[in-house]
């Protein structure tokens, strides 16, 4: 029976007084249209400072990585030189043999 009065209580209140209960509506929606608004674009501001961290954070590892790839060449050897000039005599030598058209 206390819900049915206090549904009927609400009901008759917002009846009498709809005006100001629209009012009050309105101006609560609005409120919270702009806080969603400002809370939205502060997501976008923070997912965009997130992206920008991570985008340099990859630059760094990819430069890091670059370097530690530049520098691993290893020198060569005098026996790897060695065979390096015997194939590529040997291709001199099969570029000869093939007749030019």
């Amino acid at each position: 029976m206390f819900s049915f009065l206090l549904g009927f209580g609400a009901a008759f209140y917002c009846a009498a007084n709809g005006p100001a209960v629209r009012r009050t509506f309105a101006r609560a929606v609005l409120t919270g249209y702009d806080l969603a608004v400002s809370l939205g674009r502060s997501a976008h501001r923070g997912s965009l400072e997130l992206k920008e961290d991570m985008e340099d954070a990859f630059a760094e590892v990819r430069a890091e990585r670059a370097a530690q790839t530049s520098s691993a060449f290893i020198t060569p050897d005098a026996e790897t030189l060695q065979r390096i000039q015997s194939v590529r005599s040997e291709i001199a030598s099969l570029r000869s043999e093939i007749p030019s058209a």
